[in-house]
């Protein structure tokens, strides 16, 4: 898994910086996004299942695969950083249960 080279990220970051190599903003140009969308989304954790379908096809035309690929690997990434969110609140609190 490529997310693991970096600082865990949600799965739209994570699919588009790490499986697609590009950033954000360029993605953005290409397929005729907001950039302040996509933000708003990683910020406000929108689950997978709620992106719109128009997303995931460009999604799919980036990486030139099936819409069901990119979203069983948007599952898969956003699951990593649900994990890595449980883990990190519980190492939070239990460090300051210790104070």
């Amino acid at each position: 898994m490529r997310i693991k080279n970096y600082v865990y990220s949600h799965a739209i970051n994570a699919f588009i910086i790490g499986h697609l190599g590009m950033s954000v903003e360029v993605f953005c140009e290409l397929y005729n996004f907001k950039q302040g969308t996509l933000s708003s989304w990683v910020t406000r954790e929108r689950e997978v299942a709620d992106l719109p379908v128009s997303f995931l096809y460009a999604l799919s035309l980036a990486a030139g695969e099936p819409m069901d690929q990119v979203y069983n690997r948007l599952c898969v990434y956003e699951e990593e950083y649900k994990n890595y969110r449980k883990l990190a609140s519980k190492k939070k609190k239990k460090y300051l249960d210790t104070e």
